[in-house]
């Protein structure tokens, strides 16, 4: 009886081994700066998707696929996004591609992957170039667009009628996006640009000529569209040449690593964002738990969105046996998702749909001040 016991336990051993193997696997490129100034965006988009791939492969039974993560630094160049790319594509059993976390390289990365037939999923890109067409970009971040115009009327709303500008060059695909739809706006809105300032970020710019320049000019208030290091050292020289107008910024810049950086200056500086990071629900509670256990930190915007954007992908490979032909009708036949932070929708472009959230810096937090449903930003 002993003999037999110990047999069928091996069997039963040999049995669930050969399963799990059987399990096919899909493999999924990942591409981000993971190294640069930007590199805790990357960093923290790959992490956000290695935490869904450890859940998807966790949960045998409900998704059919092994899921396998082929992850490349794209550097933040478009020289870097479209090499990544390249060897995604020679890989040849590389499904889909996710990221690339800058619209500069997810621009840069398209133009690889496009005429290729590959899907590309940009967990962050926001530029308004890639909005309302008919290719294989899909995206997890909402136009930039639609910041840009709620945030126009955020300022409008405090009676601020005159505005200066400092942007990043070298992301301009995303930040040239979110100016040129502020000044459509705040102008409209009966506002006024007195001043514009670019820089580029990989060059170490010294922010305060610039923010002298713009001074100069007499604007109410400051909008910073940068990354978040250089967003929280621009409020750091914004103070220390003692100019105390009120300071906003891009969702980009909208980061812990802001407050850090900016210490006491990013104080009162305000975002408009796709994502709550206040959010209390259960889901989101339960992503922030095994992200922080995983990796020791908290998750940012980045980590969240691409920990979607693994999910979104899933579900959509259960719909094409696991295989890169017609992937993208499959993800736009997903439709409704309810994420850790909340439900979207892909329209059918493959551009994501989302409420809004205006966020203020209050006593070295973000705090959740105002609320926009899908659609507030938009054009009127």
């Amino acid at each position: 009886m002993k003999r037999s016991a110990a047999i069928l336990v091996f069997l039963f051993l040999v049995m669930s081994l050969t399963s799990c193997l059987a399990q096919p696997t899909v493999n999924v490129g990942f591409a981000a700066s993971m190294s640069g100034k930007n590199a805790l965006m990357g960093i923290d988009g790959r992490d956000g998707a290695l935490l869904a791939v450890d859940m998807i492969n966790a949960s045998r039974g409900t998704f059919e696929y092994h899921f396998n993560l082929v992850i490349e630094d794209d550097q933040g160049t478009r020289q870097g996004a479209q090499a990544a790319d390249n060897e995604f594509l020679e890989a040849a059993d590389v499904v889909a591609i996710i990221g690339h976390m800058t619209s500069t390289t997810a621009l840069a990365g398209l133009d690889v992957a496009q005429p290729a037939g590959m899907v590309i999923i940009s967990p962050t890109a926001a530029t308004t170039q890639l909005s309302g067409r008919e290719d294989l970009f899909f995206r997890m971040f909402s136009s930039a667009d639609i910041e840009a115009r709620l945030m126009a009327r955020r300022i409008i709303q405090r009676g601020i009628l005159s505005v200066g500008i400092i942007l990043d060059e070298d992301n301009a695909a995303y930040t040239e996006s979110v100016e040129a739809a502020f000044k459509e706006e705040y102008t409209a809105l009966s506002g006024v640009i007195v001043a514009e300032a670019g820089f580029f970020s990989s060059e170490n710019p010294d922010f305060r000529p610039l923010l002298q320049t713009i001074r100069e000019s007499e604007p109410e208030a400051l909008l910073i569209i940068a990354g978040a290091q250089d967003t929280g050292i621009i409020c750091q020289h914004a103070r220390m040449i003692d100019w105390d107008a009120p300071l906003f910024t891009a969702r980009w810049g909208q980061s812990d690593t802001t407050i850090r950086d900016g210490g006491r200056a990013a104080e009162g500086l305000e975002a408009v964002v796709d994502f709550n990071p206040n959010e209390t629900s259960p889901a989101y509670q339960e992503f922030l738990l095994k992200f922080r256990t995983r990796f020791n930190r908290e998750p940012t915007f980045a980590a969240l969105r691409s920990y979607e954007a693994v999910l979104f992908l899933a579900e959509a490979l259960e719909k094409t046996d696991g295989k890169r032909e017609g992937l993208d009708q499959a993800l736009l036949a997903v439709g409704e998702m309810n994420g850790p932070a909340g439900v979207f929708h892909l329209d059918a472009y493959g551009d994501v749909v989302r409420p809004h959230f205006l966020l203020r810096v209050e006593d070295g937090h973000w705090i959740t001040a105002e609320s926009y449903q899908p659609g507030e930003g938009s054009r009127p």
